[in-house]
């Protein structure tokens, strides 16, 4: 494990266009200057980096979306929503690339998509049912026991990840996969949203890998 010190800006992402980045850059630059980096990249060549990061995926091998829109009920200005997909492979898959579409970026928050195994799956359908809305509430995990897996996660302006090279997340048949929306919906009750998730899939990969969230304790 390694450490350091680092300074990041979060960026919205609109119609391919980086929201107020201009104003980014220079806070970036002077949070850089006031931690008294050695070297710091200049403005221009940390838009000539964005300018060249790839959003989209180079291939995608599954496409999977909501079946119901996400509507906002006015209740709280936070809601956590959980939408089962089916997962149509017949044969174990390994994810080695993963990116999200969201319907509406007003609206969400972030994603995190979770892979419920085939002996959870009854689980994930009985949680389904027994909400009356599409989808169940889900707030601080999926709900479906276990240690869940994650198959990926987004955040606005995020692209769509490559995992490292000869690596992969295992997704068994017969799975669900369980995408956890966070939606913000303070002064976007009139919005709705249907969110979609794109993967990238091989047969076979070197090692398989895993996402772990971890915090430091100290």
């Amino acid at each position: 494990v390694q450490g350091g010190d680092a300074v990041w800006e979060g960026l919205r992402v609109y119609d391919g266009r980086v929201f107020k980045l201009e104003e980014h850059l220079d806070r970036l630059v002077a949070s850089a200057r006031a931690m008294a980096f050695a070297s710091i990249p200049s403005k221009n060549e940390v838009q000539q980096a964005l300018e060249e990061e790839d959003f989209a995926l180079d291939r995608v091998d599954l496409a999977l979306d909501m079946q119901d829109a996400f509507v906002p009920t006015g209740a709280a200005t936070d809601e956590y929503r959980c939408y089962p997909m089916t997962w149509p492979e017949a044969t174990d898959k390994f994810a080695v690339g993963f990116g999200v579409r969201p319907g509406d970026n007003k609206l969400v928050h972030h994603v995190i998509a979770y892979v419920a195994p085939p002996d959870r799956a009854n689980r994930v359908a009985e949680l389904d049912a027994q909400d009356e809305r599409p989808g169940y509430e889900c707030f601080g995990g999926p709900g479906f026991g276990g240690f869940p897996r994650w198959l990926g996660a987004w955040a606005p302006g995020g692209p769509a990840v490559i995992y490292p090279e000869g690596t992969g997340l295992r997704v068994e048949a017969g799975s669900v996969v369980v995408l956890q929306m966070h939606y913000y919906t303070e002064g976007n009750e009139d919005r709705t949203d249907l969110t979609g998730i794109d993967v990238k899939l091989e047969d076979s990969v070197e090692r398989e890998a895993f996402i772990v969230p971890f915090t430091n304790p100290l």
